[in-house]
This record gives C-alpha cells, structure tokens and sequence, in this order.
C-alpha cells in the first residue's frame, strides 16, 4: 500500500500547476519524481486522478 497525503492548499495558490506548487513548497521530494507520478496516475486530487498542466481552482 502506497502512502497517503492529504494537503491543505491556500487561495493564493489559485491558478498555479500542481507541479510548480510542489516543487516550491515540498523540496525533499525531486521535481522528476513528481512529474513521474502525475504521468502514471499516482496524484490524486478528490479521488481523481492529477493531470499534467492540472492548476488548482478555489471552490467555495
């Protein structure tokens, strides 16, 4: 079983890449592994799978 992570993201977040947020607030992680996982589907976001030029979207 794979571990799970759930992260809280901030509104002024709105409208940046997936990626881009992760490589700059989670640097232990190498930017090809998270490009890695989003191409095999391992990134999960409400049950559905991350895709590569994903940005996130603030709903209210």
């Amino acid at each position: 079983m794979e571990p799970k992570i759930k992260i809280n993201i901030e509104e002024k977040f709105e409208n940046i890449r997936f990626d881009k947020w992760f490589k700059k607030n989670i640097k232990s992680i190498p930017q090809s592994l998270i490009e890695r996982f989003l191409r095999k589907g391992k990134i999960l976001v409400n049950k559905k799978k991350l895709k590569v030029l994903t940005k996130f979207k603030i709903m209210i």
